[in-house]
């Protein structure tokens, strides 16, 4: 009877031990997400101080859970390397975001037209993914010209472009206006601010200036061995210009 007991009490042991070592030793999620069954969205904003990088990864409309023995990383002209956040199990670690902010001023050169940006991910099943795209060409402003200076209360402000794919949306940022956006289409390369529209916030309605922003795109490729996604890159494109004779908040 006693022996019996034992033999139970040894076999529950050797179980126990059995599932604690599958458990210290989980299945990587790469055996059960290969390459090909996996969508990769990637979405780099660049402007005057930071490099931001989102990168999804996904199957069948699921978010991807990857671990620490996975790696994602961004090179800026195959040499500079920076690495990224990325979604991973959260029994596994405390990175959960999913987006990076790499500081200007920690690059070495200055971001140019053409730059090559890669993102690769370093597979658990020992695969490496890369995933390219380049910066797009400055916004060439046709109106109005640097530094111009623009009586607000009689001239309507006329912003125009040349065509290129641009973001959907234009700002106008400065002290006196706060940060104010225009909705765009994609067709279009123009914008009219009306006279005497806009508001000075800060009280002072005499003169200040003010930057126009807008953001060109291109679009880079995924991985060929991956199951498809999509990469987008922008890069901030401003102007400033002087407004004088804003309106003030409290004028009828």
């Amino acid at each position: 009877m006693i022996t019996t007991i034992n033999n139970k009490f040894v076999l529950c042991g050797i179980t126990s031990a059995l599932l604690l070592l599958s458990s210290c030793n989980p299945a990587e999620p790469s055996d059960d997400y290969p390459d090909g069954i996996l969508f990769q969205n990637i979405e780099i904003s660049i402007d005057d101080s930071a490099i931001q990088v989102l990168t999804d990864l996904s199957s069948d409309g699921e978010i991807y859970l990857s671990n620490n023995n996975e790696h994602q990383f961004l090179t800026i002209n195959n040499n500079e390397q920076y690495p990224l956040q990325f979604i991973i199990n959260k029994n596994d670690g405390d990175q959960q975001d999913n987006i990076t902010f790499i500081e200007t001023e920690a690059l070495t050169t200055e971001i140019q037209t053409d730059d090559e940006f890669t993102l690769v991910f370093s597979r658990a099943n020992g695969s490496t993914l890369k995933s390219v795209a380049f910066v797009p060409e400055d916004i060439t402003y046709i109106t109005p010209l640097a530094n111009d200076i623009y009586d607000h209360n009689s001239e309507d402000l006329v912003i125009s472009w040349e065509s290129q794919p641009i973001d959907d949306t234009l700002f106008l940022t400065g002290d006196c206006v706060g940060r104010a956006s225009f909705a765009l289409t994609p067709a279009q390369t123009s914008l009219t601010i009306p006279a005497n529209s806009l508001l000075s916030i800060d009280g002072d309605n005499s003169q200040c200036e003010v930057t126009i922003s807008l953001y060109p795109i291109s679009y880079g490729s995924i991985d060929e061995n991956l199951a498809g996604g999509s990469f987008r890159l922008q890069k901030l494109s401003a102007l400033s210009i002087t407004l004088t004779n804003l309106r003030e908040t409290y004028d009828e």
